[in-house]
């Protein structure tokens, strides 16, 4: 069952927010207090792909026939009424992006494009640098955790409060994007 929304610029919105968000926070309020400046390039680094990636997979096109394609004498005849034009087997006609796409797989209103077979490997290739990253910072934010637990009893004074705050805040948030994007990519 595809996720349509009332919006569709949300599709991107919610995306962009979530990066951002989860990614530069954590830098800037957990990860620049304890961790060594080559796993915190190594981050931005990835935060970086899946910007790449993401902006990939938004606005590659998924790949359409060519006008006038006409199917060899032994292969399936398969027409497109909107298109107007005789498609190769596995391209759908998709009514959000009014074309039809060769090797589709989804339309997806997270990148308000569909996924086929121009754009595969970037939608691919984001879906990896977003696992990544987010199983790279919950390994730092959980190492993080139990260290100032460890640490409890020891003057407030070592610990700032914005790194508890958001400590609080982006270790669920980061987890559920995990799992999520883990999930649908399986």
């Amino acid at each position: 069952m595809a996720v349509k929304l009332k919006w569709p610029w949300l599709g991107i919105a919610i995306p962009l927010f979530l990066i951002s968000f989860i990614g530069y926070c954590a830098h800037f309020f957990i990860l620049s207090n304890f961790l060594p400046t080559k796993k915190q390039l190594w981050f931005e680094f990835s935060l970086g792909m899946i910007w790449i990636s993401y902006y990939l997979a938004i606005y590659t096109n998924p790949g359409k026939p060519t006008p006038g394609f006409r199917p060899s004498k032994f292969e399936w005849e398969n027409f497109c009424n909107k298109c107007n034009n005789y498609k190769p087997e596995r391209a759908h006609h998709c009514k959000a992006c009014n074309q039809c796409v060769l090797s589709m797989d989804h339309h997806c209103p997270w990148t308000m494009n569909c996924v086929g077979h121009k754009n595969f490997a970037h939608f691919i290739r984001f879906l990896f640098w977003v696992i990544e990253t987010t199983g790279f910072l919950l390994t730092y934010l959980i190492k993080r955790i139990l260290f100032l637990w460890n640490r409890r009893h020891m003057p407030n004074y070592f610990v700032h409060k914005s790194e508890l705050i958001f400590l609080t805040i982006l270790t669920p948030m980061d987890a559920f994007v995990l799992l999520t994007i883990s999930l649908l990519l399986l």
